[in-house]
């Protein structure tokens, strides 16, 4: 019960400060140098990482919706936060880049449980 609960919590907190970073305009811009190769790299490992582990909680019991809530719209938060923090260069190059990145991020979490017996 420990790991979904750390993993909303963690989630939670992700989200907070990129919705923060995005609304508030909190100026996290260039904080951090990387490019969109590693933004889409992160969320493909992380949507394949994130599917593997609820097909891996789940076992053999069936899908119910607050799972699969938790485990496909928690973790891409580090995804947007990750995008606030780059350069203002990307921003205004790649401004859809989230947006793709949890597309990528949501092809690779469905491919494991597309799998499931």
């Amino acid at each position: 019960m420990r790991g979904p609960l750390t993993l909303l919590a963690l989630s939670t907190a992700l989200w907070v400060a990129a919705f923060v970073s995005f609304t508030l305009g909190l100026p996290l811009a260039g904080t951090w140098s990387f490019s969109l190769y590693h933004l889409y790299g992160l969320a493909v490992f992380g949507g394949w990482l994130c599917g593997n582990l609820l097909v891996r909680r789940l076992g053999h019991s069936r899908l119910t919706w607050r799972p699969l809530v938790l485990y496909l719209f928690g973790p891409p938060g580090a995804l947007f936060l990750l995008y606030s923090l780059a350069a203002a260069e990307l921003h205004e190059a790649a401004p859809l880049a989230p947006v793709f990145a949890f597309g990528a991020y949501a092809v690779l979490f469905f491919v494991p449980l597309s799998f499931r017996r």
